[in-house]
């Protein structure tokens, strides 16, 4: 798949179910991401910035004290 600047990114998925698992945009070579929801003991993370806060639903809590963007961050 392509991101919003054109770029691919690639995407890890569970052999067994198929759940995207993590992913990792070329643009940002050093950023992975994990879903939470792949996490056995998700306490053991912490979120470090807020990316595409622009399509985050009005329920979600940001923390007001992390980095966040709209979109993704510029290198």
């Amino acid at each position: 798949m392509r991101g919003d600047g054109g770029k691919p990114v690639h995407r890890g998925f569970c052999p067994n179910c198929g759940s995207t698992v993590f992913g990792k945009p070329e643009v940002l070579s050093g950023i992975r991401s994990i879903a939470a929801s792949s996490l056995d003991d998700a306490s053991l993370f912490q979120p470090q910035v807020h990316i595409w806060t622009e399509d985050a639903p009005h329920w979600a809590y940001l923390d007001p004290n992390l980095m966040a963007f709209k979109k993704n961050p510029e290198n």
